[in-house]
């Protein structure tokens, strides 16, 4: 049987594991003692659900050819926020200009932008959600005094506003929206990312 963690192949010598169940138990323990946690597995090529786990863990290794790991720190995900929040910092003075590139009916550039936070949002969204695998380490990660679900629980009304005004034409309101309501929490974002790192070191 051949392990690979994180795409490479892992020196892993078998003592009393016997099925999947103990062999990945064994690899969870090691995690933690390197602030890491499994987040998906792969049996001879096909990935792992969660509701599939307690189905398989009985399976005996004596019948599996290959099993994948894929594992993330605490660090991974701090450099993950510490990233998007540089890159949020960037977007955010664009999307100030929304409002007069509008206006100036500068569309292609707009366009850029409007890519640019969408794509960028999703990426804040799940880099937001991999924090509650360290519930201990970013339970003190506060976007305005709030937890990171919250925050974007109370930011999607805003998102749909947004969008409305887009589909509608509507340049006034996607200007005063991106500049009032999204661009001042974005600002919050970055600015919680880079409090929580400061206070972490």
């Amino acid at each position: 049987m051949n392990i690979y963690i994180n795409s490479v192949k892992a020196d892993f010598i078998l003592e009393d594991e016997k099925t999947l169940g103990d062999v990945l138990k064994a690899f969870q323990i090691e995690c933690e003692k390197n602030e890491a946690t499994i987040v998906s597995v792969e049996v001879d090529g096909f990935a792992l659900k969660a509701e599939q786990m307690d189905s398989i863990f009985d399976r005996a290794i004596t019948n599996i050819q290959s099993i994948k790991i894929e594992t993330i720190t605490q660090s991974d995900i701090m450099r993950a926020l510490q990233d998007t929040g540089s890159k949020i910092s960037v977007l955010s003075n664009e999307l100030e200009q929304l409002s007069v590139l509008l206006q100036s009916g500068k569309d292609a550039k707009v366009s850029v932008i409007l890519t640019s936070f969408a794509d960028l949002f999703d990426i804040l969204c799940r880099t937001v959600s991999l924090c509650s695998l360290f519930p201990h380490y970013f339970d003190r990660f506060l976007i305005d005094g709030q937890s990171p679900l919250v925050f974007l629980r109370d930011f999607s009304p805003v998102l749909s506003d947004f969008e409305k005004s887009l589909s509608d034409a509507d340049t006034v309101l996607t200007g005063d929206l991106a500049e009032y309501e999204i661009v001042p929490r974005l600002r919050s974002f970055v600015a919680a990312v880079q409090s929580f790192g400061e206070n972490r070191c």
